[in-house]
């Protein structure tokens, strides 16, 4: 498949949010694979929690949920990322944390859990 393939696609875009120095000054879509395209990527440890709430907006919006966010991000100092997205289908928030670190992502992901969990 070469990336040329997937500009049109939600792929693509996709994975220049992963590899920012991607762009078409500096690769040739039409003649770059994916494969070669994504040898820069480096995978972070990833750490998954879907935390049962009563209320997901009002988890969301807790004073106490964004400032253990915070903490995390300042904690990874742009070297990681967290989410916390209310599932569409389910009464549940899911937290994720990525980093260089496996231990230090699980325990800002268990941090936010815990504070998701007691402000819903």
């Amino acid at each position: 498949v070469r990336v040329y393939d997937l500009c049109r696609t939600r792929t693509i875009r996709f994975f220049q949010d992963f590899v920012p120095c991607m762009t078409k000054n500096q690769y040739d879509f039409k003649s770059t694979t994916l494969a070669k395209a994504g040898g820069q990527l480096k995978l972070y440890p990833q750490v998954l929690i879907n935390v049962k709430v009563a209320q997901r907006e009002r988890a969301l919006a807790s004073s106490e949920v964004r400032r253990a966010v915070a903490a995390a991000h300042a904690s990874l100092d742009g070297k990681g990322r967290v989410l916390l997205r209310a599932s569409g289908t389910e009464p549940v928030v899911r937290v994720m944390v990525e980093g260089r670190n496996r231990a230090v992502v699980q325990r800002w992901a268990d941090s936010i859990a815990a504070a998701v969990s007691t402000a819903s």
